[in-house]
């Protein structure tokens, strides 16, 4: 009798530790999913409904400045502008409602967030003070790619990707 309880106790903090590890996974997903950091961007100062309106819009924008992109599916992003600091943030308009087939950036101080993303994101080279926030990428070969082209030519600094989910087939290192 008395091994009996050992083994049911065992059990018992056996299925307790699975509880606990599979809530702590399933919680995990839903705030990756929700894009819980919404908070911690601005509003919109500026909403456009096509990527090409983007880079118009991004041209024209003050430092400071976010561009929103409108719910709904759109081809890759190819974004390119020197700004100062605090920098220009590209957003989805409500986090998660507009798919990008990826996107390139190119210059000083862009942030991209809350999109879902269908193809990599790529910071190019000599860029510098970019940021990848709180998106959902499903493709591409990285996901996240930093400076492409040889590897002694990359040429890329403070580059931020935080908050990002990743799901899919990745390359090697995705």
């Amino acid at each position: 009798v008395h091994k009996k309880i050992k083994v049911t106790n065992h059990f018992s903090r056996l299925q307790i530790s699975i509880f606990v590890v599979l809530f702590a996974l399933i919680g995990g997903y839903f705030i990756i999913n929700s894009f819980a950091a919404t908070n911690d961007l601005p509003s919109c100062t500026t909403t456009v409904s096509s990527a090409a309106a983007v880079q118009t819009a991004l041209n024209a924008a003050p430092a400071g400045s976010t561009i929103c992109l409108s719910d709904g599916t759109y081809g890759k992003l190819t974004l390119s502008a020197t700004k100062t600091t605090p920098g220009v943030t590209i957003r989805a308009q409500n986090p998660g409602q507009t798919i990008i087939n990826g996107a390139s950036l190119s210059g000083t101080y862009l942030t991209l967030a809350q999109f879902k993303s269908t193809d990599e994101i790529i910071t190019q080279n000599n860029s510098d003070h970019m940021t990848i926030l709180h998106n959902f990428i499903t493709g591409g070969y990285m996901g996240a790619t930093t400076g492409p082209g040889t590897y002694n030519s990359q040429r890329v600094t403070n580059i931020t990707v935080r908050g990002n989910r990743f799901v899919g087939p990745l390359g090697e290192d995705g």
